[in-house]
Parts: C-alpha cells; sequence; structure tokens
C-alpha cells in the first residue's frame, strides 16, 4: 500500500514534545528509506537539512533507538557565546566544510547549522543561521537581478533580450542558474583578516560561498568545482564582469568543463560593453 506524505510547513521542531519530535525523526528516516532525497525529506516535513543528516547518520550507527527521545536534563544551547562566535569565523574564514569533517563542499546554511552543532552543541535554525552569516559579515554581493528596474539600460536590455533564452537553455539541459559574485569581506570578530567572498545564490535564495585572500583564477577554479559537487549537476553561472574571469586558466577550465559549467558574463555599465557567453 503506498505511503501518502504530506507536506509540512516549516516550523521550530524543537517546540513540539518529545515524543512528537520522535515521531517526525521516525516518519523523516522512513522516508528516506524510501527513496527520498535528505532535501526532500527536509522541505516535506519542515525540519532543517542538516537534522535529516543527523537522523540518518544516527540510525545507521545506532538503529532505531538512536532516533528515540532522551530524558532530557540541560536544554541544549540555542545561541553562541563571544568566543565560540569568533571560533566560527575563523573556521569560515580559513577551511572549506568538507576541511572540517562536514558533507558540504562550500558553506551554507546548513553547513553552519551541523558545525555549530557537532562543534559547540549549539542547535540553531536554517534562518538563525542567515542572521548569523549576515551579523558575522558575510553579506553575498547583491544578485542584479534583483534591481534591474534601476539597473542602467545595457543590464535592462540583457535581462529583457539576452537571459529569457539563456534560462530556456539552463532548463531544457536540466541545469541549474546560480547568480556569482565576489564581497570583500573584513569580519569584525576575526581582526587583521580580510578577504573576499566568493558565493552563489539561486533563484530560490539558497547560498553557497567560500572565502578566498584574494580572487584569482585559480581561487574562482576551486570554487567552480566545489559548487559542482555542491549542486550535483550541471549549472549555469551569472556574474558580471570580472579580469579573472578573461585569464586563460579560467578560459581553459571552463572550455574542459562545458557539459558541468557555463559562465554568463552581464553587460558592464557602458553601452559598448556587451554581455557574452565565456566557454
Amino acid at each position: 500500500m503506498p505511503v501518502i506524505i504530506r507536506v509540512m510547513k516549516t516550523s521550530d521542531a524543537r517546540t513540539l514534545s518529545p515524543d512528537a519530535q520522535e515521531a517526525i525523526r521516525m516518519r523523516v528516516v522512513a522516508a528516506v528509506g524510501e527513496g527520498m532525497t535528505q532535501g526532500e525529506a527536509a522541505r516535506v516535513f519542515g525540519v532543517s537539512r542538516a537534522s535529516v543528516n543527523a537522523w540518518v547518520k544516527k540510525l545507521r550507527e545506532q538503529g532505531a533507538a538512536g532516533l528515540e527521545s532522551q530524558t532530557r536534563g540541560r536544554p541544549a544551547q540555542t545561541t553562541l557565546l563571544k568566543t565560540r562566535s569568533e571560533a566560527a569565523v575563523r573556521a569560515i574564514c580559513e577551511h572549506c566544510p568538507d576541511a572540517l569533517g562536514l558533507d558540504e563542499a562550500l558553506w551554507t546554511r546548513e553547513a553552519l547549522c551541523a558545525f555549530l552543532a557537532r562543534e559547540h552543541g549549539t542547535d540553531i535554525s536554517v534562518w538563525t543561521a542567515s542572521r548569523y552569516f549576515k551579523r558575522w559579515g558575510f553579506l553575498p554581493q547583491r544578485p542584479l537581478f534583483q534591481a534591474t528596474r534601476s539597473a542602467p539600460a545595457p543590464v535592462r536590455r540583457w535581462f529583457e533580450r539576452e537571459y529569457p533564452p539563456i534560462h530556456a537553455a539552463a532548463m531544457r539541459l536540466k541545469s541549474e542558474v546560480l547568480w556569482c559574485g565576489d564581497a570583500a569581506v573584513s569580519p569584525e570578530k576575526f581582526p587583521g583578516f580580510s578577504g573576499v567572498m566568493y558565493s552563489a545564490i539561486t533563484a530560490r535564495n539558497e547560498l553557497s560561498f567560500m572565502i578566498m585572500p584574494e580572487f584569482t583564477p585559480a581561487a574562482f577554479q576551486e570554487f567552480a568545482e566545489r559548487l559542482l559537487r555542491q549542486r550535483g549537476r550541471s549549472v549555469f553561472m551569472m556574474a558580471a564582469m570580472h579580469p579573472v574571469y578573461e585569464s586563460a586558466q579560467v578560459r581553459a577550465w571552463l572550455a574542459a568543463n562545458r557539459a558541468g559549467a557555463q559562465l554568463h558574463i552581464l553587460p558592464a555599465r557602458s553601452p559598448e560593453d556587451a554581455p557574452h557567453l565565456i566557454y
């Protein structure tokens, strides 16, 4: 008999009773066991992907007993102490998540949730993770597609004429469109550090980023390779013009990985600078 699963509204499962939380954990791992991806299960049951990953891991290592509610003592920490906040910022600036033993190749809200839970015993939601990123100064460059009305005429024309066929091609190839850009960062909680945050944002506002000392061809190549692993599918990367994209190393990498990644350059402010595609 088929199992019917209804999509639950996103909520903080920690507000539920222990029995209700246990029931959700059991339903989530059962759905994953029947073929649902962890990302789909997170959306369906209204929990974070980091929680789904942790529950599946517990089931694998401890069996069903690992998902049962335990007698509670001191409540889980839901906010970071100052020293732990500084340690988290340092980790983000100096390492990618997989170098710290996490599943993600780039920093995301889910990666931060998993990192804080494992390293500091702090259980936060993905929405709180977004607030931490903002508080710490990890603000991605704002994608131009969010401000087309106030954009220069060449940019508006690009969105009206050039972008629709690019988007159609991405949909035909089952590729994902991401809006990419670099932004300087100097987190207050990591005195003396300055670097570049290179990020990719989906239309669903899913953020993936990497901190690098400077934006170079080699750094872009590493980011792009990590992005392909992270997303698990081919990508169309939209970005404003930058000399790095014109480098021989980046052009060679894009040519060698044409089936996996395309880089589309938005026009600059001057009318003579037309958008183009780098292979």
